[in-house]
């Protein structure tokens, strides 16, 4: 039986937020720990809590590296790279104003390693120089999931590179990808990359990219292919199936273009963006509604429907703007799997009768 901390069927209704513990500002595990040791790092700069790197490579190898708190890991002058020759790395970023900064590129899987970047609940991860690679000669997989969270560069996002590059990056649940390009392989090797985008993920894409097929490789469309035998491919999920976006249902998405006047998500101005967002996402509590009430002989018999499985507290007033309720018999009532109920109260006093979810 699912129990949820909501007010309901008053002039406005809150929803309440669950955020992840919270957690110590930066840590680190295996050798990626071992940037403590180095010169190259200051820490508690600018702000305590932050680490600056002026020199990392990635070549630390397995590893992980959790960015949390509020915090900043900035690499002002060298490229982050998330997996370097051996083993899985794994980077996350994670709660509001948690951010890692690139200023000359950021790899996520590199040299036959296995590398994984997720960015969470608010998370950030801006590539602002250089270039940002899902799957540089090795593995590389990345997480773009909850509101406020964002992977954004100012240059292209590349998935896959090299016979031994394969790159997977999925975005969903409010999550945003921003960039300037996408491609799909880089040489004449072959190899792969897969953009898929969950439900109530955003995609924005600069330039205009609706005027031709946006979902097939091609300049002005969302995105490109280079090299010979290279595959890249924009993907839906189709039940349990990640699928081609070229057969998406139009009522799956929505597409547009903003020459002005483009959205903020996620923080983000979107002007100038093409803005792919896969409708749905986190579905919200179905907020409860009296569909009927009947009198007869002082007994208020009440009809309503609310969440499917879901305990409400039965208040009455005579006003609801008061909120000053009595307390209802029978006190509490429990939705059936539909999400139905019925009920009943004594109707003295022409009171008003509204829920509060337990």
């Amino acid at each position: 039986m699912k129990k949820r901390n909501l007010t309901l069927l008053t002039a406005f209704a809150a929803a309440a937020a669950f955020a992840p513990t919270a957690q110590a500002a930066i840590t680190a595990t295996g050798n990626f720990d071992l940037i403590r040791t180095h010169p190259w790092a200051t820490f508690d700069d600018p702000n305590p809590g932050d680490w600056t790197i002026t020199y990392f490579d990635g070549s630390l190898g397995a590893g992980t590296l959790n960015v949390a708190g509020g915090s900043l890991f900035y690499a002002p002058s060298h490229r982050i790279s998330v997996g370097w020759g051996g083993g899985t790395s794994t980077i996350t970023v994670t709660g509001d104003d948690s951010e890692i900064r690139a200023n000359n590129g950021f790899s996520v899987g590199i040299n036959t390693s296995h590398g994984d970047l997720i960015v969470e609940a608010g998370g950030l991860v801006d590539v602002t120089g250089g270039q940002l690679h899902i799957g540089q000669t090795g593995l590389g997989t990345a997480l773009v999931t909850g509101a406020n969270s964002k992977l954004t560069t100012a240059t292209t996002l590349y998935l896959g590179q090299q016979a031994s590059g394969t790159g997977i990056l999925t975005v969903e649940d409010s999550g945003l990808v921003q960039a300037s390009g996408i491609q799909f392989g880089w040489d004449p090797n072959p190899d792969a990359g897969y953009l898929h985008m969950g439900v109530g993920g955003v995609l924005a894409v600069l330039g205009d990219k609706t005027l031709g097929t946006p979902f097939v490789a091609g300049a002005g469309n969302l995105f490109t292919i280079q090299g010979t035998g290279s595959f890249g491919e924009i993907q839906y999920l189709n039940g349990a199936t990640w699928e081609n976006m070229t057969g998406a249902s139009a009522a799956l998405y929505d597409l547009t273009y903003y020459a002005s006047g483009g959205p903020t998500v996620n923080g983000q101005d979107l002007t100038g963006y093409t803005v792919l967002t896969m409708l749905g996402g986190t579905t919200p509590a179905a907020a409860p509604e009296i569909t009927s009430i009947t009198v007869a002989g002082g007994i208020a018999t009440i009809i309503m429907k609310g969440e499917a499985s879901t305990t409400y507290v039965c208040k009455s007033s005579t006003t609801l703007s008061g909120f000053s309720a009595a307390t209802t018999d029978p006190e509490t009532l429990t939705t059936d799997g539909a999400g139905n109920a019925t009920f009943t109260v004594d109707a003295a006093d022409a009171k008003r009768f509204y829920l509060v979810a337990e």
